[in-house]
């Protein structure tokens, strides 16, 4: 049951990155002329994916793992950002996303 478990939670932390990307294709989308874009259809398309995946995963594991887990979409945020966008990354931002770490990490122990 422990590798079922692990799995469902790579699945979930996945689906966090998968939005982390929808809410990058959203911001792309805002430098568009027209609201319906591409960047807009995929960034909701994305959007849906990973909340069918929540669902999915709550089928298997408590609301309590499920949702602290997709907390790791800021980690992906704040890497998609730098790199495609050039955010700043404070130092505050870092400390934050530490705390986020450890919680998950503290969460599937």
């Amino acid at each position: 049951m422990a590798v079922a478990n692990s799995l469902i939670i790579f699945l979930v932390i996945f689906g966090s990155f998968i939005g982390a990307i929808a809410a990058f294709m959203l911001k792309k989308s805002t430098n568009k002329k027209h609201f319906i874009n591409k960047y807009t259809i995929l960034g909701y398309g994305l959007y849906g994916f990973g909340a069918l995946a929540n669902i999915w995963a709550l089928k298997y594991l408590d609301v309590t793992v499920v949702f602290p887990l997709t907390s790791t979409t800021y980690i992906w945020s704040l890497m998609l950002a730098k790199v495609y966008l050039n955010e700043k990354i404070t130092l505050k931002k870092i400390l934050g996303l530490s705390l986020i770490i450890f919680g998950v990490v503290f969460l599937i122990i």
